[in-house]
């Protein structure tokens, strides 16, 4: 069962994150492109690496989720899990050279598009994730080129809409 509120509770953290990008001002401060987080909780299967390893953790890790739920969304299973908790960690960890990730080819079922745009969010290193520095880049990927951004965040949000980005559960905020 996939919960999207798996992904939203995050606790800021008192270190920045430098380089910017994901989507516009969430979390930022003064002196700083970007706040870092520390989870909270997650659905194990869909937690970035760096979360594992229990790192700064900036909007790149949403975008980690992102390619694993979309890889979820076309191909009918999470990238990542295992036999055991220990297992899927080990496959979160190896990135795209997961064994379900690294036999996936193009045919019928996914695309050459969807591919590339999985395997560009699902990059081990979060700076290196599509959207990390540029959110444009990850909106404007051939794989989204069908859906409008801006008419997409008018129905769902109205005029109270800031950006593409989520507000993370604050601690002590």
């Amino acid at each position: 069962m996939i919960k999207l509120s798996d992904f939203s509770l995050a606790e800021r953290c008192s270190f920045p994150v430098k380089g910017g990008g994901c989507g516009g001002s969430r979390g930022r401060r003064a002196g700083s492109d970007m706040a870092a987080f520390r989870t909270a909780n997650g659905a194990l299967e869909y937690l970035a690496p760096e979360i594992i390893e229990e790192q700064e953790v900036s909007c790149a890790a949403d975008l980690w989720s992102l390619g694993a739920l979309t890889y979820e969304l076309l191909v009918g299973c999470n990238p990542f899990v295992g036999e055991t908790e220990e297992e899927t960690k080990r496959n979160i960890m190896r990135g795209s050279s997961a064994p379900r990730l690294a036999r996936l080819r193009p045919g019928r079922a996914v695309s050459k598009v969807a591919l590339d745009f999985i395997f560009k969010l699902l990059k081990r290193v979060p700076r290196q994730r599509l959207g990390a520095k540029n959110f444009a880049d990850l909106t404007g990927h051939e794989f989204l080129a069908d859906v409008n951004i801006e008419t997409l965040k008018k129905e769902l949000f109205g005029g109270r809409h800031r950006g593409m980005t989520r507000r993370a559960t604050m601690s002590g905020t």
